[in-house]
């Protein structure tokens, strides 16, 4: 380039780089007026001015080792120029990522020129000036180098600028950063500028949200520099630790697991609590199957239904003749419902298969006991938490019932062995791990009901009232960078108030159905006390919670199949505030 003559880059590459790769040489002028320019070629012999006006962004990734370069815009890169002027309003930014600028000769920033310097857990953007450094500038803005994973800490000292000819005019008093949680100190000698990063007064839990979030996070700050998690945290920015907060909550699908353990328990209750109601004379036509196992004037135990004009007596009668001595039952299900969100814990889905089956034996016409098990497996997920689980739960139950006159009493108590695996994934500023649990905790419960029958023709009435105390409890550990141990519990008692009735539609179909309130007392909202596997003291960690008030509705119908055999369909509905839960059910039932 001749004296005088002129290169000039102006054009919109709509924010891509255009790469220059030829090797300028001569005393003309390089001029940028726009778009992003990548020079690669080493112009060793091009001593002309460089030119970085305002919409130009120049990158020097070669070398311009002759030539003095004015910036009105950006200059960037690794490369090397002769000199560099930085005026007001224009940037300054070394390396591609974390790196070098060198300039051989002076360097100078103008009053209103900013340095835009990014840092890693081990280095800085420098820019190493071989004459004199004169910085009038009073502004540096600190980013993270976003292709470093290494954690940002306190106590790491970076040097951003070093001039072998001295450092003049004093040093940048202001550092533009996004580190809620480090304080940002700008220093210098003879010959550098400094950056000295420290922890500041900020809690973690002031970018918390949720309650869950700010446990966490305030067993977090605890926890202290021996814990990656903290690591991770204290150099992040805010919005990367409010995302980490909310993905380090997802420990909270282990008290979602508690909820779901103890809404789900009411499956089994209900099939043991159907079969210590059936069979006993005027609680023998409200029960599932029932035209198969009661008892009705002139028949025999095992006739299909009474040969009068209505199988249902008025109430009170006395007991008649003894229902068969031993019975088989067994019921299918498959369930699939909600536990609702709240401003703390996001709502949780989850589905039940399974099969319950029993054994029991009648006496004296009028009471029953019976040992029933069953195996379900449950699925659940909070897709706001990135997080899901299931269970592989084996029950066993001891039942039983009588009648007396118009009463129905029925009792039972039962105890499930929860084989619970749990994953979630965590995402916790540049730590990415997928949480994974085996744990086993127990449900208990304990459960008894009452009703009063009256008959009418050709169907029969009972109002009920039903007590259930629920327990889940269990240990909670994990394995991965952001494991939790600990344990959790529920404890939940439950009264259902309603109304059964069913109605014959021949003599070997019947239709029954319930509408109940539900209601729960004591803890509604699951809860996991956890620590993090890495330290830190241990937090609270509240899951979706239960519904407090349910409607519940049921419909169903039994055939008679055999003089001695039943089977039976019914739909189960639980509606509650923002959740809804359905239950298909199918009966089979033997009498020997």
């Amino acid at each position: 380039m001749d004296a005088g003559s002129n290169l000039n880059f102006n054009y919109d590459n709509g924010g891509s780089q255009y790469e220059f790769a030829p090797v300028l040489s001569g005393t003309g002028s390089l001029n940028l007026y726009n778009g992003s320019t990548v020079l690669t070629g080493r112009s060793l012999g091009f001593a002309g001015p460089t030119n970085v006006h305002e919409r130009a962004v120049l990158t020097v990734k070669g070398s311009l080792s002759s030539s003095d370069v004015t910036v009105w815009g950006v200059l960037a890169g690794h490369g090397e120029v002769k000199s560099a002027t930085v005026k007001p309003g224009g940037r300054i930014e070394p390396g591609n990522s974390v790196g070098t600028l060198r300039i051989n000769g002076n360097f100078s920033m103008d009053a209103g020129s900013v340095y835009r310097a990014e840092i890693n857990g081990t280095t800085s953007d420098l820019i190493e000036v071989g004459g004199t450094a004169n910085i009038l500038s009073r502004t540096i803005e600190i980013v993270r180098d976003k292709d470093s994973t290494s954690p940002i800490l306190p106590g790491t000292r970076y040097t951003l600028i070093t001039a072998a000819g001295g450092l003049t005019g004093g040093t940048p008093k202001h550092a533009i950063a996004d580190f809620p949680f480090l304080n940002l100190t700008l220093s210098s000698d003879a010959n550098n500028a400094y950056l000295t990063l420290s922890r500041n007064s900020g809690a973690f839990a002031e970018l918390a949200s949720t309650r869950n979030e700010k446990a966490l996070a305030n067993a977090l700050d605890a926890a202290g520099a021996a814990s990656p998690l903290w690591q991770q945290v204290v150099g992040a920015g805010e919005a990367q630790a409010r995302a980490a907060f909310t993905s380090l909550g997802s420990a909270a699908i282990h008290a979602n697991a508690a909820g779901v353990l103890s809404a789900q328990s009411r499956y089994l209750r209900d099939a043991v609590i159907d079969r210590a109601r059936q069979g006993f004379t005027l609680g023998a036509a409200l029960a599932p199957g029932s035209s198969v196992m009661s008892f009705a004037p002139g028949t025999s135990s095992t006739a299909y239904a009474s040969d009068t004009a209505s199988p249902f007596h008025k109430a009170p009668l006395p007991m008649l003749a003894a229902a068969p001595a031993f019975a088989m039952w067994a019921q299918g299900l498959g369930s699939w419902g909600s536990l609702k969100g709240d401003r703390n814990a996001p709502r949780t889905d989850h589905t039940l298969g399974g099969i319950i089956s029993g054994l029991d034996v009648t006496f004296d016409g009028m009471w029953r006991v019976g040992l029933a098990g069953g195996y379900t497996r449950s699925s659940f997920d909070t897709p706001g938490l990135a997080a899901s689980g299931s269970s592989d739960s084996y029950h066993v139950a001891l039942y039983g019932g009588g009648q007396i006159g118009a009463w129905g009493l029925r009792a039972g108590a039962s105890y499930s062995w929860n084989g619970l695996t749990t994953s979630r994934r965590v995402v916790a500023v540049n730590l990415a791990s997928l949480e994974r649990g085996d744990n086993s905790p127990k449900t208990t419960q304990l459960f008894g009901e009452v009703g009063h029958s009256f008959a009418f023709a050709g169907g029969a009435l009972e109002p009920f009232a039903n007590l259930a105390y629920v327990r889940v409890d269990g240990d909670i550990s994990e394995r991965g960078v952001a494991a939790t141990t600990g344990s959790m519990q529920l404890d939940t008692t439950y009264t259902t108030f309603g109304l059964r009735g069913v109605v014959a539609l021949t003599d070997r179909l019947t239709a029954r159905g319930t509408l109940a309130w539900r209601h729960a007392f004591g803890d509604i909202t699951p809860l996991a006390k956890l620590a993090f596997h890495s330290g830190g003291p241990e937090f609270a960690l509240a899951g979706s919670p239960i519904a407090r008030d349910a409607l519940v509705t049921e419909a169903g119908l039994d055939f008679a199949i055999a003089p001695n055999a039943s089977l039976g369909v019914a739909w189960t509905s639980q509606f509650a505030e923002a959740s809804r839960d359905n239950t298909l059910k199918g009966n089979l039932r033997w009498s020997f």
